[in-house]
């Protein structure tokens, strides 16, 4: 998957199991790469998928845009941090790293459509037998 080779051009990170690595709401200007363990999505308490080595976090932070979801270390972590313009450089070193990057915010964008489809179903039902 994305990045290993990326790991030497990210500022590296190191979280604990349980830390917090950023909450739903907060703005910052970095993307990070999961270097090694797992890390959890989460929307009001609630898992929306664990990113393992290779995935990235908050593409979109990188535009400016507040986290969508809170990020917690479910594993002792390691992740490289990319700002715009270390993102810029991979990008212009790497051409593929832009493709594989759309990959995995397409799959993501994917996975939570389904999510959110099966959520609707579940409350409709819940609706219905009311």
């Amino acid at each position: 998957m994305v990045i290993n080779h990326l790991k030497e051009s990210g500022v590296p990170r190191i979280f604990s199991a349980g830390q917090c690595i950023f909450k739903r709401g907060q703005t910052s200007q970095l993307m990070y790469v999961v270097c090694a363990g797992e890390v959890d999505l989460l929307i009001g308490g609630r898992h929306l998928e664990t990113v393992r080595p290779g995935g990235i976090l908050d593409e979109a932070a990188l535009q400016g845009l507040p986290h969508y979801v809170t990020a917690v270390a479910r594993t002792d972590c390691e992740l490289a941090t990319f700002d715009q313009a270390l993102l810029k450089k991979v990008v212009q070193r790497d051409r593929g790293f832009t493709i594989q990057v759309l990959q995995l915010v397409a799959d993501r964008l994917h996975r939570l459509n389904g999510q959110l489809q099966q959520e609707a179903q579940r409350v409709g039902q819940a609706g219905l037998e009311r």
